[in-house]
C-alpha cells in the first residue's frame, strides 16, 4: 500500500470529487504528448531525408555506373594516382575508377 503525503492525499480526495475536470486534465496531457510525438517524428524523417540526400551527394560514382558530362570538373579516384581534380575529358583512360563532383566552396567564415 502507498502511504501519500497529506498534500497528495488532499489532492486525490478533490480529484475524486471532480473527477470530470480529471478525465479532462488527462486527454490535455495525453494530446500534447501525442503533438510532441508527431513533431519528432516529422523532424526525424526530415532529417532522415537530409541525410540521405548528404551521402548521395558525396558519394564515389564507379565509371562503369555511369560517366561525368565531358566538360563537368570532378574528383577522380584511380587506385596509383588518388583523388585529383580534373575536367573530365574521355581522353583520361582506364586509370580513373570512381569520380564525385565537386563539393561546394567553402562559405566565408566556416572552419
Amino acid at each position: 500500500m502507498k502511504i501519500f503525503k497529506s498534500s497528495q492525499a488532499k489532492l486525490a480526495v478533490k480529484q475524486l470529487k471532480e473527477p470530470d475536470q480529471l478525465i479532462h486534465r488527462l486527454r490535455m496531457i495525453n494530446d500534447e504528448h501525442v503533438n510532441r510525438y508527431n513533431n519528432l517524428r516529422a523532424k526525424l524523417a526530415d532529417m532522415t531525408t537530409r541525410i540521405s540526400e548528404l551521402e548521395e551527394a558525396s558519394r564515389w560514382i564507379p565509371v562503369s555506373e555511369r560517366l561525368p558530362e565531358v566538360v563537368e570538373l570532378v574528383l577522380c579516384y584511380a587506385p596509383h594516382f588518388h583523388s585529383v581534380e580534373i575536367r573530365w575529358s574521355d581522353k583520361i583512360g582506364e586509370a580513373v575508377k570512381y569520380w564525385r563532383p565537386m563539393p561546394d566552396a567553402p562559405q566565408e567564415g566556416e572552419g
